[in-house]
């Protein structure tokens, strides 16, 4: 599993079109879905692919983070292990007629609706509105 996943990575990084890195995303089945006029500047994969949706003529900039899992629950379970805390695990699902800018991280269980911007460099940890403007850190409400 390691081997495909790096071989994946080292394949999709060379790619240097965008519209083309999300056609191969699309094709390799990497993603649950990849809409139609989608450009993908990002060059790395994330970890869990088949939790992330992306509408139709959506653009994500360089650098977007995809975070659709958390890590937290390895230390709490180092630390504490009788205790044990189970892994946060989620979709993103970002909607038609989007942009991304750059360096933004959309966290896992968000989904963004249609004709959304994303200013860079924000973080997103709950649902936006279709129709919206966001940027900067929005709270979990």
């Amino acid at each position: 599993m390691r081997g495909k996943r790096l071989y994946n990575q080292l394949r999709f990084m060379v790619i240097n079109n965008p519209y083309k890195r999300a056609d191969w995303l699309r094709k390799n089945d990497v993603f649950h879905f990849v809409g139609k006029d989608v450009s993908y500047q990002p060059r790395r994969l994330p970890l869990y692919g088949q939790l992330i949706s992306i509408g139709n003529n959506v653009v994500i900039a360089s650098n977007v983070s995809f975070i659709t899992h958390d890590g937290f629950y390895a230390v709490c379970n180092r630390a504490y292990p009788d205790s044990p805390v189970n892994e946060k695990v989620g979709c993103i699902k970002i909607g038609n007629n989007c942009f991304i800018g750059a360096n933004a991280i959309l966290m896992y269980d968000t989904n963004i609706g249609d004709d959304v911007v994303v200013a860079a460099g924000a973080v997103v940890t709950k649902d936006i509105p279709s129709g919206e403007v966001w940027g900067g850190y929005q709270l979990r409400g």
